[in-house]
């Protein structure tokens, strides 16, 4: 088959970001960029970028890879080198060369990769009577970008993320669903022209790949590196880190979370970004035993937030005025407060609510007997 290859130095600039950012990644960032799937990988070094053009884009055995891009760290240089299947009898050839460069690397990076790339790799790797030996890991970094930049982003297809984010902006680049049409017109004329547009536009895939890593992994190494971008992506970045910090029960994640959080609502974020800042900063201080930044951040959105934001608020200020403080009426009050804000059409709140509302008034009344002088209605001995 047809192979191509362009040795890059590492201090390469693709957009705003150099290639060797990715040399920098740190273990702990890849477990957190493929979770919730293990990995052993210590580092990007060890790692093989892949991407893959194949002949349509729904999939399936009648898909064929015909154009494979592969990237790898190397004597201070990126090396990518393409493999063209210039016929589909070609295929056998290529796919033993894809083979020979995959083997003893620790990892595959991909973007999409989980759903598309790989699966069909291994499918034709099947058909061909070959082992699909592909490396231990697999680093989709499709996840990670979403995780990032959800908030902020419409879509986290490549081709936005580089636009709003690695700051590459291509020239003449073709639509991915045009590539399986230009292969066809190449098999047809044999005119290797015709694919000069694909091998560019795989060119630019890999490159984004590789300074997306290592974007990735500069933000989980330096979070406030965010603000710099938006506000509105430090918070998502909190999200991901107080999820991860939860999974791998590493208060050192937690603590960054919150000091995202905080950072972000100092930097301006927009007001429902900031208001799910500020609960989602309370719930950690609950949960870690710090009742009174919890309640002042509590208070605060549930006299200034909307929405689903305010009732929690409301709600969590009544769990505590019940079970810490024993304020009966204060419980009652928040709680009341969050049932008309969650009152469906016909004026009933949930059932949960209801029951608590039950719950509540029914110790307000016992209090009431109590002070009253009346008969308890608490069993002996409660």
């Amino acid at each position: 088959c047809f192979c191509r290859e362009m040795v890059l130095p590492v201090n390469h600039r693709h957009g705003d970001y150099r290639l060797e950012a990715a040399l920098a990644v740190r273990p702990d960032a890849l477990r957190w960029l493929a979770a919730p799937s293990p990995v052993a990988c210590a580092g990007l070094a060890e790692a093989v970028f892949l991407d893959v053009e194949t002949t349509g884009l729904a999939g399936g055995t009648g898909t064929l890879a015909f154009l494979i891009g592969l990237a790898w760290f190397a004597g201070g240089s990126l090396v990518l080198q393409q493999y063209l299947m210039r016929d589909p009898a070609e295929e056998a050839a290529l796919l033993d060369l894809v083979a020979e460069r995959i083997v003893g690397r620790a990892a595959i990076v991909s973007f999409n990769g989980r759903c598309f790339d790989l699966p069909l790799l291994q499918t034709r790797f099947i058909l061909s009577r070959r082992r699909p030996d592909l490396p231990p890991d697999h680093i989709d970094l499709l996840a990670g970008a979403r995780r990032v930049w959800r908030r902020r982003l419409v879509s986290c297809r490549l081709a936005r993320l580089e636009k709003k984010v690695l700051g590459v902006q291509r020239s003449d680049d073709i639509p991915g669903w045009l590539i399986p049409r230009l292969y066809r017109d190449y098999l047809q004329t044999g005119d290797g022209r015709t694919l000069l547009p694909v091998f560019d536009h795989n060119v630019g895939d890999v490159l984004s790949m590789v300074t997306l890593a290592g974007r990735l992994g500069q933000l989980y190494a330096q979070p406030q590196a965010a603000l710099a971008d938006d506000p509105l992506d430090l918070v998502a970045l909190g999200v991901a880190l107080e999820t991860h910090g939860r999974r791998t029960a590493d208060p050192a994640v937690a603590a960054e979370a919150m000091g995202c959080y905080e950072r972000a609502i100092e930097g301006g974020v927009a007001a429902a970004a900031g208001d799910d800042a500020s609960l989602r900063l309370a719930m950690m201080h609950k949960r870690q035993g710090r009742w009174s930044p919890a309640v002042a951040a509590w208070r605060r959105l549930a006299a200034a937030a909307s929405g689903p934001v305010r009732t929690q608020a409301l709600i969590e200020l009544a769990k505590w005025a019940e079970h810490r403080v024993r304020d009966i009426a204060q419980a009652l009050d928040c709680t009341e407060r969050a049932a008309r804000l969650l009152s469906g059409e016909d004026g009933r709140p949930p059932e949960h609510i209801r029951r608590r509302l039950a719950r509540l008034r029914a110790k307000a009344k016992r209090g009431l007997r109590r002070m009253g002088g009346g008969a308890s209605d608490d069993p002996p001995g409660a």
